[in-house]
């Protein structure tokens, strides 16, 4: 398992706003702490895309690294379920969510 050295990591989920099945698209942010490690990113990576099977997940490498995916769900209170299942994971300081 890989660790990050990192004072905090900033990791963006954005999105675009329209799709074309009428789903929602979504923006979410994630701010990891000093103890995220690959297989964190990876975990919160299937987290996400079990609500969007098309999750194009990207971490730029700089300091901090932030992610980038598009999401898109048609999932009833995406945010208000997401949100509080992020937070309570020891390697999230905070995550944020909010309809594109």
């Amino acid at each position: 398992m890989v660790r990050f050295a990192l004072l905090g990591v900033l990791l963006l989920v954005a999105s675009t706003t329209a799709c074309g099945d009428g789903a929602t698209q979504y923006e979410v942010a994630i701010e990891f702490n000093a103890s995220v490690t690959q297989d964190d990113i990876d975990e919160v990576a299937d987290l996400l895309r079990s609500f969007d099977d098309h999750l194009d997940f990207l971490i730029m490498e700089r300091f901090p690294p932030a992610g980038r995916a598009t999401l898109a769900t048609d999932a009833p209170d995406f945010c208000g379920t997401v949100e509080p299942e992020l937070a309570a994971r020891s390697y999230i300081e905070s995550a944020t969510c909010r309809p594109r």
